[in-house]
Order: C-alpha cells, then sequence, then structure tokens
C-alpha cells in the first residue's frame, strides 16, 4: 500500500479476497472485509486502481515490483476502475472466464 501511495495518491483499493466454500475456486470471490461465515480467506489480493490515476501500460511496469515486494505466499491480480460521473448510463458487459470487460456507451 505504501508503493502504490507514493505513486498513485490515493487512487486505489488493495483488498484480500475471500472465496465462498459452497463455490468454485476462484470464480466467487469477494472482499474478504465483506465475508461471512461461508467464505473463507484466500491468497488472492486484488488490487483495483482509479483509471483517472494510471493506465495498464503502467500497471504492467509496476507489476514486477509489486510482486517482488509482497510475500510469495500472495496472487495478485489487478482491476482497472473507471467511475463515471452521470446518473445515467447505458453500456454492455462481456464476461469471460473470471474477467469481466465492460463497454460504456454513454
Amino acid at each position: 500500500k505504501t508503493y502504490l501511495q507514493l505513486l498513485l495518491r490515493g487512487g486505489f483499493v488493495v483488498d484480500q479476497m475471500a472465496q465462498a466454500k459452497s463455490g468454485t475456486y476462484p470464480n466467487e470471490l469477494s472482499p474478504l472485509s465483506r465475508a461471512d461465515a461461508t467464505k473463507y480467506p484466500t491468497s488472492r489480493v486484488r488490487v483495483s486502481i482509479d483509471s483517472s490515476k494510471t493506465n495498464w501500460e503502467n500497471i504492467i511496469k509496476m507489476e514486477p515490483i509489486l510482486r517482488s515486494i509482497i510475500p510469495a505466499r500472495l496472487v495478485l491480480y489487478f482491476a482497472l476502475l473507471t467511475t463515471w460521473k452521470e446518473k445515467h448510463y447505458i453500456g454492455a458487459a462481456m464476461l469471460a472466464g473470471a474477467t469481466a470487460t465492460i463497454y460504456p456507451a454513454a
């Protein structure tokens, strides 16, 4: 978190993930902070970064550094988040495995 704070000044969220006991790993992950007795903690850590702070090219450059400073038992994965200021918006979503791609139309 300290390294990301230096680079992005608060434009990120780091969450350890939890898996639903009844689900297939890693298809039913959610943040550990919202987990209950039906979920167990995992070694996966999601790094969500605000798209106004960086882009995928910079994340690809940061990834080896972040992986080298965390314990080897943790698995990092990244999400680039976009916030819309509009109250009403439309779009399309494409889901492929554990990846979701959102295409805003307005």
